[in-house]
């Protein structure tokens, strides 16, 4: 290939570079175990001794080397790796994309477009590819005639690369070429080509022309490759800002004009050689036979490889070998801790929360494993996988007997070593029976106890705080029957009990393990009947009048045993003694509607539920005659303002609750009444006045209904003024609607029910 007209030697130097690191990277390491050696009398050789067991567990290591005694210095040098793959020093990267996902892969790819234009990226177009089914397709996807540029650069990390190589295949459409005018350029610019930059920002500050349009100039797809680190442009160590750019400008679409790209692979290294290390120690080097160092392992958990250096005051130095001298492995073993229960631990609950505390000094994922001997032999019950430093808890329900001695112990790994906790014990708890039920209320052998007491009652606990459920036993019979079984509560309310009668009852409790105490069986007398209280405090009271037809009688009763049931007999009627008309258990009775203007007698016989009665005296009342309430207040309506001479009207409503006639007495407020007929309840009536003074006058209306049942008052404001002074102060409108309103009232009713006033 030809890159702006140049031939492209670069390439055969890349290809002896990339052989010189392959050789370095990857020949070496298993070449053997190599060491340059010398006769005695020409050179110095040392060798770090082999190092066994080779997975170290602890650190330091204590590390040992041969050589002549009488050396002046051994140096111990090492290098480390985390996979035993990927040695501190050099690190080799190869990103491949054949486009054979779906979508854009942006953990790789970046995108630039032309704003506003139709300009379109496929990511997995099928219409031809080097490999697989798809490539990277660009084109302009309206064919109207604009142009459009498309680029996908790199979102990768180039910082301090050694070496970057680049490999790809591409092939065009179309016969347009948009070459830049030079090797360079600024941002983005409407070229074919590839190029990179060292200070991408945007945009890139600066473009460096790799392959121009005339170099992929190809209609089937062709392979490219270069070396970039080897470009006079590159920047060398690159940094963050570095960046591979692929663009394509032109203003149609496939297969009229377009490109595709396939097979991109970029290669780069960070790092240089094997870079072997100096131990940075006071003890390094040693200079002091026999030759010996406390390795600290500086980068933690992984793989190590070492060798020594001597010297000697007037012969050459050691030379560095081609293979380490001595390797191990080292990781540190979990570390297990801070049990629970605490071993050796006694009344401990059932079934407890196990807990361990583990810890990985190289800061490793953990597999953590729980046994226990409890079915005769050590099995799992339990496990924590992939873990990191922490503290984990499992349950093994068969820890769940009391008094008993449970043994168990974990076991943890960290994909290299396994360590075993020691094996733990402990002891569950010793479970008690609850206390014994006792302090019973009503205490035993009482007496005289209510009939209706709400609830009898005791106390048990359990010394173990164990929920405690309770049997009840309660009768006339002893032993007492069974009536509930494992309530919660410690109270029982047994319902109205017999007079003078022994009742018997006892308490079993259990704890929810089923342990139990049984109490004593208890017992107490009830009270003695007496008669009920003679009825009292009638209402309404012996001799009422004026009683309302809907009058409901009510009395006062009782009984001094309480909570007797009690039946009230009610006599009741015109004559006396009444007769009886019904029986009720509340002292109050509804004798309906009654009629005006007549005596009632009534009686009430109280009898309890063990027969005995009491008896009322005859009570009387009067009912009312025939009831009647008074009108409303009147509602006045009419003109607050008129001239001297001149006749007012108002209109005045009040509604009678009983729908009597209504007449309006009114007081005109100069010293002159007037008095209307009567009318129906609720019609406007319209009465007029007119003064012949100026001044201030409040209007004063009362209603009275036939029965003589007269409203409380209502009073309305007035101002009488000379007609030159009133119409001067109001619009002339105003004016006129208020002298039509004037001779109108009612309407003026009508507009200030609908707001209009």
């Amino acid at each position: 290939m030809i890159k702006g007209g140049r031939i492209l030697m670069k390439k055969k130097i890349i290809g002896i570079f990339v052989c010189m690191l392959l050789i370095i990277a990857t020949v070496i390491p298993v070449a053997g175990n190599l060491k340059i050696k010398y006769a005695a009398s020409m050179a110095i050789n040392t060798y770090v001794n082999e190092i066994s067991p080779y997975l170290v567990t602890t650190s330091p290591l204590i590390i040992t080397a041969t050589g002549p005694s009488d050396l002046n210095s051994v140096t111990l040098y090492y290098r480390w790796s985390k996979d035993n793959a990927s040695w501190t020093g050099i690190q080799q990267y190869s990103i491949f994309e054949g486009f054979e996902n779906s979508g854009q892969n942006s953990s790789l790819w970046n995108t630039y477009q032309t704003s506003g234009s139709s300009a379109r990226i496929r990511w997995n177009y099928g219409g031809d590819s080097h490999s697989g089914f798809y490539s990277c397709a660009m084109d302009d996807f309206d064919s109207g005639g604009d142009y459009a540029l498309n680029v996908i650069y790199t979102n990768l990390d180039f910082s301090d690369a050694e070496y970057i190589n680049l490999d790809f295949w591409q092939r065009e459409w179309g016969d347009e070429e948009h070459n830049a005018p030079g090797d360079s350029w600024t941002g983005w610019s409407n070229y074919d080509a590839v190029a990179f930059t060292n200070d991408f920002s945007g945009g890139g500050t600066t473009w460096y022309e790799i392959f121009s349009a005339s170099d992929l100039n190809y209609q089937t797809f062709t392979n490219f490759q270069y070396n970039i680190s080897q470009d006079p442009d590159y920047l060398d160590p690159p940094n963050s800002n570095f960046a591979i750019a692929f663009q394509q400008y032109d203003n149609a679409q496939i297969p009229n004009d377009g490109r595709a790209w396939d097979d991109i692979t970029i290669e780069y290294s960070i790092g240089a050689g094997i870079n072997w290390t100096f131990w940075n120690d006071f003890s390094n080097p040693d200079q002091y036979y026999p030759w010996m160092w406390h390795f600290d392992f500086p980068y933690g958990a992984g793989y190590y490889e070492f060798f020594s250096v001597g010297k000697k005051t007037g012969e050459p130095d050691e030379s560095f070998p081609l293979e380490a001298d001595a390797r191990c492995r080292f990781n540190q073993k979990p570390d297990i801790s801070n049990e629970y229960p605490t071993d050796g631990s006694t009344d401990v609950e059932l079934i407890p929360t196990l807990e361990i505390t583990i810890n990985d000094a190289d800061g490793e994922t953990m597999d953590l494993d729980w046994y226990s001997n409890v079915s005769g032999t050590w099995q799992s019950f339990g496990s924590n996988t992939d873990v990191e430093d922490g503290t984990y808890n499992q349950t093994n329900e068969d820890f769940d007997d009391f008094d008993t001695t449970y043994w168990w112990y974990v076991t943890v790994t960290d994909d290299i070593n396994t360590v075993s906790s020691p094996i733990f014990e402990f002891t569950t708890y010793e479970n008690l029976p609850p206390n014994t039920p006792s302090n019973p209320n009503p205490g035993n052998g009482e007496t005289n106890v209510n009939i209706d007491i709400p609830y009898i009652s005791w106390v048990s606990n359990d010394p173990n705080g164990d929920d405690v459920t309770f049997d009840v036993y309660f009768g006339k019979s002893n032993p007492p029957p069974k009536k509930v079984s494992h309530q919660s509560g410690n109270t029982y309310n047994p319902g109205l009990l017999d007079f003078d009668t022994t009742y018997y009852w006892k308490i079993v409790a259990w704890d929810e393990y089923d342990y139990s105490s049984t109490g004593p069986t208890w017992s107490f007398s009830t009270e003695d009947n007496l008669p009920p209280n003679t009825p009292s405090d009638p209402s309404p009271a012996n001799g009422a009048t004026d009683v309302s037809i809907e009058k409901i009688l009510k009395w006062t009763g009782g009984d001094p045993n309480s909570g007797d049931m009690l039946t009230y007999e009610v006599y009741f009627g015109t004559s006396s003694p009444p007769p009886l008309v019904g029986s009720v258990t509340q002292p109050a009775f509804d004798p309906g509607t009654m009629s005006l203007g007549t005596i009632y007698y009534w009686q009430i016989v109280t009898e309890d539920s063990g027969g005995l009665e009491a008896s009322g005296p005859i009570w009387q009342f009067t009912t009312q005659l025939e009831p009647n309430d008074p009108p409303s207040s009147p509602d006045i309506y009419g003109p607050p303002l008129g001239s001297p001479g001149k006749q007012l009207c108002w209109a005045v409503v009040s509604n009678d609750p009983d729908e009597n006639q209504i007449k309006y007495i009114i007081d005109w407020g100069d010293e002159n009444t007037f008095e209307t007929d009567y009318y129906q309840s609720g019609l406007a009536v319209e009465a007029c006045h007119s003064y012949n003074t100026q001044g201030s006058y409040t209007i004063i209306v009362k209603a009275e209904d036939d029965k003589g049942l007269v409203s409380e008052e209502s009073t309305f404001q007035v101002k009488i003024k000379r007609t030159k002074s009133f119409t001067r102060n109001i619009a002339a409108f105003d004016f006129l609607l208020l002298r039509f309103l004037e001779k109108y009232p009612l309407l003026q009713i009508l507009f200030m029910q609908l707001g209009l006033l």
